[in-house]
């Protein structure tokens, strides 16, 4: 039995070197870089016009946009989000997220719930009355991959009436990226299997 005990032991000090050899870091990044210029390599045309009560918002951008929209706010508040693309779908999502979450605290956010597809063209609904307001916010979350494979992440502004809309960029920035160290778990796991395995044999030889 005490041999067991001496060889778990030994395991478990094993693995902590092994946790410590291993691990990754997890990159935290909360601040933003705001800007009037669109992102370097991308050609971004949004056309945003109010039909039938619907506010309908096509995407006609190109470049190294991938895989698009993430997410999007509207104020005044909305019901229904739409895709022209039948595979798509949007929910409402809570709470606020992004730089210009305080401008839409009595609004509206929906999610796309198909990160790696693109939306091109979306209606959102279920304004007051069922028309489209006189003004409106809108920000509009995307992400894209970079010449380099990294992936980026802006939100681009805009407030106004209907085609009359002024806005403004919001770059991620990791200017104070925290590391966090996570285990590896087959890493850790398998040492340990294979440590206390050899301690159950080395105990039968004995016996």
């Amino acid at each position: 039995m005490r041999t067991i005990l001496k060889i778990v032991t030994i395991a478990v000090a094993i693995c902590m070197l092994v946790i410590v050899g291993t691990t990754s870091a997890a990159y935290s990044c909360s601040s933003w870089k705001y800007s009037d210029d669109i992102p370097e390599g991308m050609d971004i045309d949004f056309d945003i016009e109010c039909i039938d009560g619907k506010l309908h918002i096509v995407d006609n951008s190109s470049g190294i946009l991938n895989p698009g929209i993430k997410t999007i706010q509207i104020w005044p508040s909305a019901t229904t989000a739409i895709d022209d693309n039948p595979s798509i779908n949007w929910s409402i999502k809570s709470p606020m997220s992004g730089p210009f979450q305080d401008e839409f605290s009595d609004g509206t956010e929906f999610e796309i719930d198909q990160a790696k597809l693109r939306s091109t063209g979306l209606n959102i609904s279920g304004f007051e009355n069922d028309t489209c307001p006189d003004e409106i916010k809108i920000a509009i979350h995307i992400r894209w991959v970079n010449e380099n494979g990294e992936e980026e992440y802006a939100v681009l502004y805009a407030t106004g009436t209907e085609g009359e809309l002024s806005s403004v960029w919001a770059f991620a920035e990791c200017t104070s990226a925290s590391i966090q160290e996570i285990p590896e778990f087959p890493t850790v796991a398998l040492p340990i299997a294979s440590i206390i395995g050899l301690a159950f044999m080395l105990q039968r030889r004995k016996e």
